[in-house]
């Protein structure tokens, strides 16, 4: 038991000993000019900051070209069936009154 104690006094006693650590001097000030610089440089960054308005954008422009091309195959697709009707209307009237036959001169 007197070990103990006596090991416990002389911990007490070696805290009695000890001095308060000093930083450098104008460490604090140097400390918080790094900080500020590297917001500036994160802050300085100006596409994380709009990365929403682009990503918007983006998104808006591939779905009007989308939207465009859509509309456009569907007008091909129109034409491409009236003018298939106006060439069986035609080939129709040419052999109604056999305009397709070739003569020979």
């Amino acid at each position: 038991m007197k070990n103990i104690e006596i090991q416990i006094a002389e911990t007490f006693n070696s805290i009695d000993d000890i001095q308060k650590a000093e930083a450098p001097y104008f460490f604090n000030t140097r400390v918080q000019a790094k900080l500020n610089q590297r917001l500036a440089v994160t802050e300085s960054s100006w596409l994380p900051k709009w990365k929403p308005i682009w990503a918007i954008t983006t998104l808006t422009i591939l779905l009007s070209i989308n939207i465009y091309s859509f509309i456009q195959k569907k007008k091909i697709k129109t034409t491409k069936s009236t003018n298939t009707t106006e060439s069986a209307n035609l080939e129709g009237f040419s052999n109604t009154y056999n305009l397709n036959s070739s003569l020979a001169y």
